[in-house]
């Protein structure tokens, strides 16, 4: 649904672009470019159709995101949504020049290259360099379904459109953002707060506008604003919680803080932490608030499962307004790297996994991935290696694993402040 509609939104202002050129935007193909951007910015999900290639559930895990996910891809998806696009226009009268073909080329480009930027937005990541760079990217700055995104894009489209059907359908979009926030329970009351605020200064500001090239510029306009929200909460959150990791664990190394924030709500997130640790990788559990004074940590309401593969203990922390340490779980790097060079199973896996966790379960050594264990059993983010396992998985991609460097050897360890002036 994101997607689309940034298709839809790239599509309305290149044809706004192209109106205060002079150039010719007729019914039908202004019908065409919607739908060839819309194509253009699904297209790359088509990694999908490859998940085949290797079995489940390293299929979908490291296919996915995966190769259609590039720059080098791009210009094949394109044209795939650009051929698509020009068999509908010519069904409905489009006599393309050579001009509106390259129009709707650089529009189905643009739209490839948007996805996987938007991809690049959570924590799950991408890998837009390959075959040069096959390492993953994730900037950790949005939700996976963000009703912030929804109300940005559809409420400006929703006054463009002209049949009522399509009017609707936008709002009801914009509304189901909200209706989730409600019924999951996971947003705060502030997040909802700030969401039908901002649907309903969007909506205003819309209707103020006399163009459709000027709205489409205003949900462009909007989203900006709302990614340079999240990144400003994410560096906060970051900086907050890595000062408390530095002076309550003296021994440990981190290597990485894999963040995601509340649904609509910059200031609440929840954080795991990945560090070595006296011979362990260790992953803490955190929630986090990036500005206290408004929104102490308690009130954030997106809570972890309180049920996983993982085995997790306490820790000894208390909360503060800032912070709240939920759990931690513990595996020997020394187990994780036999694992990895003796176990193929466990090396695909590996390949995927960000916060990788080794628990024995009713006999089977299962490994899995902390930022998607949320029940007991095996599921998506936990495969049973070992013994008992199936045979090696094949076509398994060259992506880089996300812990390489604790893979190899013990991580280069920084001496801290105090420990320098003890010296």
């Amino acid at each position: 649904m994101t997607h689309t509609l940034a298709g839809f939104v790239l599509a309305e202002a290149a044809l706004g672009l192209r109106r205060s050129r002079g150039g010719e935007t007729g019914a039908a193909l202004v019908r065409t470019a919607w739908l060839t951007s819309a194509l253009a910015n699904n297209f790359p999900d088509a990694d999908l159709l490859l998940t085949p290639l290797t079995e489940a559930p390293y299929g979908y895990l490291l296919h996915h995101r995966g190769h259609t996910h590039t720059l080098i891809a791009a210009p094949l998806m394109a044209l795939c949504a650009l051929g698509l696009g020009m068999l509908y226009g010519r069904r409905h009268q489009l006599r393309p020049e050579r001009g509106d073909v390259a129009f709707l080329f650089g529009l189905a480009l643009v739209g490839a290259l948007l996805h996987i930027g938007m991809d690049a937005t959570n924590s799950y990541g991408v890998h837009p360099f390959w075959p040069f760079d096959d390492h993953w990217y994730a900037e950790d700055l949005i939700f996976i379904v963000e009703p912030l995104w929804w109300i940005a894009m559809a409420v400006p489209l929703s006054l463009s459109v002209i049949h009522r059907r399509a009017r609707w359908a936008l709002w009801g979009i914009s509304g189901l953002g909200i209706v989730l926030a409600i019924v999951t329970g996971i947003v705060s009351s502030l997040g909802l707060a700030g969401l039908m605020a901002a649907a309903v200064g969007v909506f205003f500001w819309a209707r103020g506008l006399s163009s459709d090239g000027g709205r489409a510029t205003l949900a462009i306009t909007a989203s900006l604003v709302m990614l340079l929200a999240f990144a400003t909460g994410r560096s906060v959150a970051e900086a907050r919680l890595l000062t408390a990791v530095d002076g309550a664990f003296a021994h440990s190394i981190e290597a990485d803080v894999i963040l995601s924030p509340e649904p609509g709500n910059p200031l609440c997130w929840n954080a795991i932490t990945v560090s070595e640790e006296r011979g362990d990788l260790v992953l803490r559990r955190v929630h986090v608030s990036a500005a206290s004074t408004l929104h102490p940590v308690g009130l954030c309401r997106m809570p972890f499962s309180e049920t996983t593969t993982a085995e997790r203990a306490s820790v000894a922390l208390s909360e503060t307004v800032d912070l709240h340490f939920v759990d931690q779980a513990r595996t020997s790097l020394e187990v994780l790297r036999q694992l990895n060079e003796e176990d193929c199973r466990a090396a695909a896996f590996l390949r995927f996994a960000r916060a990788p966790f080794v628990v024995e379960q009713d006999g089977d050594v299962v490994m899995g991935d902390l930022r998607f264990d949320r029940e007991e059993a095996v599921g998506f983010g936990e495969v049973v290696i070992g013994e008992h396992a199936s045979g090696c998985p094949g076509n398994v991609p060259p992506w880089v694993p996300w812990r390489a460097e604790m893979l190899a050897g013990p991580l280069p360890r920084e001496p801290r402040h105090d420990e320098a002036f003890d010296r």
